[in-house]
């Protein structure tokens, strides 16, 4: 239950979060920005800053929110399940060779989930190969041109809900210019770690819906 919202990520109302007194605040090192995260700890707060990779270290952070927040049964409880589910996952796409995909998370620049993100470790435990993971001097979020992406050759084209909204529209148009099919996903179960993960199954639904549609 949100008693009070204290802001968005990036413009986050320090004073606020101050008044309330929150006996942990917790902030992610991709989303948060490091000054917002250093002013709430010289006000005195406890700060914890995650920033998982992979889904594995995302897997992880359940065990150090538990010992965090004195409550390790129940994370081992919930990141059973969450493991329970990636198995789930990983046994349906064993031996299946790697379909070739790229994900798109903004438009102008296009910018694609690269090789070192937690995105893109989600692409590869689905049994995709991610073409976007060595194009550009930025591993983590290259940036891209509809020329090259044609050239890797994706099969399927993920485009998440966030951090940009595609447009049906826009998903039609890149489709067709890339020959490729096209995923409109859930960019929470792509991006978010921690219990989303639990949803992984939905994601792979998603993605195997998507490469047996018609071109």
């Amino acid at each position: 239950c949100i008693r009070d919202r204290v802001g968005g990520t990036k413009q986050v109302d320090l004073q606020m979060i101050v008044e309330l007194g929150p006996d942990l605040v917790l902030a992610n090192q991709e989303e948060n920005l490091e000054r917002d995260v250093r002013k709430l700890a010289e006000a005195g707060l406890a700060v914890y800053v995650t920033y998982p990779r992979t889904l594995e270290q995302g897997l992880g952070v359940f065990a150090e929110l538990g010992q965090l927040l004195g409550c390790e049964a129940a994370a081992q409880r919930e990141e059973a399940r969450c493991r329970a589910v990636v198995d789930t996952v990983h046994a349906a796409v064993a031996g299946r060779p790697a379909r070739r995909a790229a994900c798109l998370v903004w438009r102008e620049p296009l910018v694609a989930v690269g090789d070192d993100s937690y995105g893109g470790d989600v692409m590869k435990q689905l049994g995709l190969l991610n073409v976007c993971r060595d194009l550009g001097s930025e591993r983590r979020y290259p940036f891209v041109d509809v020329a090259t992406l044609r050239a890797a050759a994706a099969a399927l084209l993920l485009l998440p809900d966030e951090p940009y909204a595609w447009t049906a529209s826009e998903r039609d148009e890149l489709g067709r210019a890339l020959g490729a099919k096209v995923a409109a996903v859930d960019g929470s179960l792509l991006f978010w770690y921690g219990p989303r993960i639990a949803r992984l199954h939905e994601l792979a639904e998603a993605l195997a819906t998507a490469l047996r549609a018609e071109p």
